[in-house]
């Protein structure tokens, strides 16, 4: 769940440590937010998907500095977890548009 408190977010960009599985999510889903906030498209959420699988990526979200002991597998989950987060709420919506706008699929 990306949805930390406050304080947490605050704490990681002073500390540099991701003190739970919540604030790993947190850092991937920002990052995903923010090539989303770049460019609001279908490809966008293409690669944003693609991303997700690819631990190199996944280590990329993380701010310079920041500091993560945690397994490989960890951040894969995260990033799957951030993902379906980012797609129920940008995805969904940009789908639903294009549904009203060029007509449902059946």
């Amino acid at each position: 769940m990306p949805y930390i408190k406050q304080k947490d977010r605050k704490r990681i960009e002073k500390e540099k440590n991701i003190a739970s599985f919540g604030e790993l999510n947190y850092l991937i889903y920002r990052e995903m937010v923010k090539q989303w906030k770049l460019n609001s498209k279908y490809l966008t959420i293409h690669t944003i998907k693609q991303w997700s699988n690819h631990i190199s990526y996944l280590w990329g979200c993380l701010p310079d500095g920041v500091y993560y002991r945690g397994l490989n597998t960890d951040l894969l989950t995260a990033g799957e977890l951030a993902f379906m987060e980012f797609y129920r709420r940008y995805a969904v919506p940009y789908e639903n548009k294009a549904k009203k706008r060029n007509g449902d699929v059946y």
